[in-house]
Order: C-alpha cells, then structure tokens, then sequence
C-alpha cells in the first residue's frame, strides 16, 4: 500500500496541510476543463459518407431489392430516399449519443451526424408496385425489378432444316 499525501492524517486540519490539500486539487483541476462537463445539452454535428453503413442494408433477389434501415436515432421527416435510373441514394440525419470526459467526469452528448449512401447498378425498378412498412423501428421496402431477366433459357438445337414453303 501506499500513501497519496504525504503528511499524517492526525494533523490533518491544520493550517499547512490545508494548503497543500489545496495545492494538489489545484493542480488536479487546471488538467481539466469544467466548461466541457457543466455543459448539459450539447449537440455536434458531422457528416458521414460511408458504404459500409451498418443501419443501411440494400438486398437483391431475382425479382426485387430489398432495403432496410434501421430507424434508430433517425427522426423520418429527415430520410430522404431518391432513385433515379441506376441509381439509390438516402440521405438522413441520425442522432447517436457519444461518451465524453474522463471516468467519473464524464457525460453523455448528443451527436447530430448526417448520412449518405448511394447504391448504384440498381435495375429499373417499377415505381408503382414499390411496397413501405416500419415493424420494430425497421423500414423495409421492397421493389419490385420493371423487366424480370430469367437467368434460365432453352437451347433447342436443330440437326436439319428444311424450308418448305410449298405445302
């Protein structure tokens, strides 16, 4: 074991160890900024343009896509979600809380970060038939591809042909 002060504690009220009681936690508080942990609501903002974007995810099956995001955080009025041809892009504010401080002195702060995710070579998809849900803070849409390509085709080959135009 060991001592952290290095006078006697019988003494300790007396007029030199104040001091030097006042000295240490002095010295302790010039390293750390107290404005950083009285603030209560403070919010930062930051954006975010990452493909590998966990809360996003874009499945594809041989007739459809299949987003999910993860609404967490995510207020709806914010989500944008655009296709053009070829192209789906979401853009989004999420609010994620962060940890900041040190040890017993530290706090929870808001952070406003802005995402953007773009899938490109997306088939045409038909805009009509586009299906919306939110189950459990999850919004799925599935869509539908426009032109289902069939990855399986016939092969009849032909030994002999013979043009008979006269019957």
């Amino acid at each position: 074991m060991f001592k952290i002060f290095s006078f006697g504690m019988g003494d300790l009220f007396n007029l030199g160890n104040i001091e030097r009681i006042g000295g240490i936690m002095q010295s302790f508080l010039d390293n750390i900024d107290i404005e950083e942990f009285t603030k209560e609501n403070e919010y930062s903002e930051s954006s975010v343009e990452d493909n590998n974007i966990s809360f996003i995810r874009m499945e594809e099956y041989d007739d459809m896509y299949l987003l999910t995001i993860n609404l967490y955080g995510i207020n709806i009025r914010e989500l944008s979600i655009r296709y053009d041809p070829g192209i789906i892009e979401i853009n989004l504010n999420r609010s994620e809380i962060q940890k900041s401080g040190l040890g017993i002195l530290s706090r929870n702060m808001v952070v406003r970060k802005s995402y953007n995710k773009k899938f490109e070579n997306i088939e045409e998809i038909e805009i009509s038939r586009v299906l919306k849900s939110i189950d459990d803070g999850i919004l799925s849409m599935r869509m539908p591809k426009k032109y289902l390509l069939e990855n399986e085709y016939n092969i009849i080959e032909v030994e002999s042909y013979e043009d008979n135009v006269d019957n």
